[in-house]
């Protein structure tokens, strides 16, 4: 883990920047009030650029910030692994964004524990953690409560926010959310110019402003459940039923994110005789809520009742490897679509 103090001599694009660095490192760029300081986090998972564009960009360009700005790069060997931005983690090895509850000496926990004792050093006022979504999801921030600070640095990024309580997946904002106030904020599906903008706007806003207060208007979620796939279950995106594939889902099934289903809307096809794909988690503290989808005739997948998906995914890989979306309630329900079934 290096730690690199001070301004820099950027390269020219962000996988140089990468190259340069090595493996995960913690900057310290100097602002104009010294005695406070903001974390920018970035590249936890190393298939997700837009966080690490935003920065290299802002690191070659961008004017004085108006505190300190502590950025953490984190899965650096993982981004520039084969064709690059392809890998969540080395293969093989831990996802870093679960390694934070037990920090070690090896591995990615030896990483998540040096970041740790790093970000600690600092006088903290905020941290934002910057991610992508496999699937197209509208930009939204995630914290563990829906007090004022944490409103409004959601706010900097996005129009959608969602409570989560306590999740228990090891994640640096569960690591840091008691000390310092502490979202993550994600930007929108890998790959895309818009959540590349995203990014980039936020961040100049979050290492801008003076103060960091009065939320805009924000749409409120909460109570988040994993959607996953029960293990060996094989799983396609196609317009109709996969010959082989357990359970095949619409090509367009994101397109739902943060819409409220209503009762009876297809989502895809179950196999024939296959056992039942799909397991709902637990909220936090809680029971695993009623299953919210159902078999309807000719082996369709249909919502049983009213469903709001978060980041529901397009990527058999990522489907099988975290998850297929979460389940959130609204707080303020948004008026159900029609006409999807």
């Amino acid at each position: 883990m290096r730690w690199i103090e001070g301004p820099l001599a950027v390269p020219d694009t962000p996988e140089d920047f990468l190259r340069e660095l090595g493996g995960p490192a913690v900057l310290r760029i100097p602002g104009a009030d010294r005695s406070r300081a903001r974390a920018l986090v970035t590249l936890l998972h190393g298939d997700e650029p837009s966080g690490l564009r935003a920065v290299h960009g802002w690191l070659r360009s961008g004017p004085a910030p108006a505190v300190d700005v502590v950025i953490f790069l984190g899965a650096v060997e993982a981004a520039l692994e084969g064709p690059g931005f392809r890998h969540r983690a080395l293969p093989g090895c831990r996802d870093l964004n679960r390694c934070f509850d037990t920090p070690g000496e090896e591995g990615e926990a030896r990483t998540a524990a040096r970041a740790l004792a790093l970000l600690r050093r600092v006088p903290l006022e905020a941290l934002v953690d910057l991610h992508n979504t496999s699937g197209a999801t509208p930009p939204c921030a995630l914290g563990s409560r829906a007090d004022p600070a944490l409103l409004a640095l959601a706010s900097l990024f996005a129009a959608h926010y969602v409570c989560t309580g306590a999740l228990g997946l090891g994640s640096l904002t569960e690591a840091t959310g008691g000390h310092v106030p502490s979202v993550v904020v994600e930007c929108g599906q890998r790959g895309s110019a818009q959540a590349d903008r995203v990014a980039r706007n936020g961040l100049a806003r979050f290492v801008g402003a003076k103060r960091l207060s009065g939320p805009g208007h924000l749409a409120l979620y909460r109570d988040p459940v994993r959607v996953e796939l029960v293990p060996g279950t094989s799983v396609a995106f196609a317009p109709g039923p996969v010959p082989g594939a357990d359970l095949t889902l619409r090509p367009d099934v994101d397109r739902f994110n943060l819409e409220t289903l209503p009762p009876d809307t297809l989502l895809g096809w179950l196999r024939p005789g296959a056992p039942w794909p799909l397991r709902i988690g637990s909220r936090p503290g809680g029971a695993s809520p009623p299953c919210p989808f159902r078999a309807g005739t000719d082996g369709r997948l249909l919502t049983r009742r009213h469903f709001t998906p978060l980041m529901m995914t397009t990527d058999p890989e990522s489907a099988r490897g975290d998850c297929l979306c979460y389940e959130v309630t609204p707080i303020a329900p948004p008026r159900p679509q029609s006409g999807m079934g």
